[in-house]
């Protein structure tokens, strides 16, 4: 059984003064899509004196933050903020905390941040036809169905995506659309730059959104006006050396960038026809990069185009309007990393030493039960390989975590359709 430990310290407002009856909250530290998250695991309110004791803490890495009373919407001026420790808002300068098994952790102390918060308003529009009420809902029931219907959820995230945001989205309000105006006003929102998205369902209950983009610093934003639109086909096609796909099942997806991510879009893939051509239905505004789900043994992508322009790295933006259509040209050739890790179930990341942005260039596997892994359909390029004994899943597409262990990657070249055997040494989590 591991041994549970202890974090204990004092919070003080920007006085210097004792903050009573307010959260503090140990959280951990996870990965979705290259995002950093902090999951809450802990949570207990200062004394009378200020001072919390956090307890039952399994070993690991923690973030330590105290969210203070959420002020009025009439307050006015400073107002005391979501603050981390050693006393940060910006969560680049957050100083984790690792905790071993068993002991206790004390003077993690915190002095809670003030800042001046905004107002943000404007109408929210909608074209899109909402879904019908259920088929067995009567009278008043039908009624409330319907009004849920024509509500959108306003949902603010940061534009940081390599930060990390609380597990939850942001949802920061609901907008009737049944009388037609749409109008919101929310209160209380911390400077930084956003999008403000606004979501509802269509017919098909398929995603639909729109979005604007604010800039908020020491005054409130007023005018703001989305329009929300149903999600666009994005059609595309695929040859593999200038012609035809090979015989065997495709399948491609769109893989969403920036505060997209955030919100947790994640289409389905799709199956490619026999001639190579794809359609991905009721995408939403935003941008986009392509990703091969599945393809036949010994191909990789070498490029993605959009209108004869390369998109393969930077990704395409899709609107209101259909985009153009993409050109998914792949090649034979792909190479097999294979190796010994000697740890049981170790993470193995090969990523490349350039064009970071592009995630579908890495690769990842688990070492097996005896250390051993593999790697297949490795694109022709220049790679980092690295081990963990204990990285948390998907750690390695966020740049500040890959940072940390870059210099520790062992280089490898990789040449069209070869086979590289190699060994890895591991790297080992200290905070466990």
């Amino acid at each position: 059984m591991i041994q549970g430990s202890i974090i204990t310290g004092r919070i003080l407002d920007a006085f210097g003064q004792s903050m009573p009856d307010v959260s503090v909250e140990a959280f951990a530290v996870a990965y979705h899509s290259g995002i950093l998250v902090l999951q809450p695991v802990t949570a207990k309110m200062t004394d009378d004196r200020g001072e919390y004791r956090l307890f039952w803490v399994p070993p690991g890495e923690y973030y330590v933050g105290v969210t203070p009373r959420a002020p009025t919407r009439t307050a006015r001026g400073p107002q005391a903020v979501e603050t981390f420790y050693p006393g940060v808002t910006n969560i680049t300068g957050v100083m984790p905390i690792v905790v071993h098994s068993g002991e206790e952790i004390s003077g993690i102390d915190i002095g809670v941040r003030t800042e001046r918060l905004a107002r943000i308003s404007g109408q929210v529009t909608s074209t899109v036809v909402p879904p019908p009420a259920p088929p067995d809902a009567q009278g008043a029931f039908a009624i409330i169905a319907q009004a849920q219907n024509r509500s959108a959820d306003l949902i603010l995230i940061s534009h940081d995506v390599a930060g990390p945001d609380i597990t939850d989205p942001r949802s920061v309000a609901t907008v009737a659309l049944n009388s037609g105006t749409g109008q919101f006003d929310v209160a209380n929102v911390r400077p930084g730059s956003y999008d403000l998205y606004a979501l509802v369902n269509d017919r098909n209950e398929a995603f639909a959104a729109g979005r604007a983009s604010l800039e908020i610093r020491d005054q409130d934003v007023s005018g703001i006006r989305i329009a929300i639109h149903s999600g666009v086909d994005v059609r595309g096609m695929i040859t593999v050396n200038g012609n035809a796909p090979p015989k065997g099942e495709m399948r491609v997806s769109l893989r969403p960038d920036g505060t997209l991510t955030k919100l947790g879009y994640a289409p389905r893939s799709v199956l490619v026809d026999a001639n190579g051509a794809f359609r991905i239905a009721a995408v939403p505004e935003g941008r986009f990069r392509v990703m091969m789900e599945q393809a036949p043994t010994g191909l990789y992508v070498d490029e993605v185009r959009q209108n004869n322009l390369s998109v393969y790295d930077s990704g395409f933006d899709v609107g209101a309007d259909s985009p153009m259509p993409i050109q998914v040209m792949m090649k034979s050739g792909a190479t097999t990393v294979e190796g010994k890790a000697n740890v049981p179930g170790a993470t193995i990341a090969l990523i490349p030493t350039t064009r970071r942005q592009n995630f579908a260039l890495y690769n990842g596997t688990i070492a097996d039960p005896l250390g051993n892994f593999m790697i297949r359909g490795v694109a022709p390029g220049e790679y980092k390989l690295f081990a963990w004994d204990n990285a948390p899943p998907g750690a390695y597409y966020n740049s500040a975590f890959l940072a940390r262990y870059d210099e520790r990657g062992q280089p490898v070249h990789v040449l069209a359709d070869s086979k590289i055997a190699t060994e890895v040494a591991i790297i080992r989590d200290e905070g466990k």
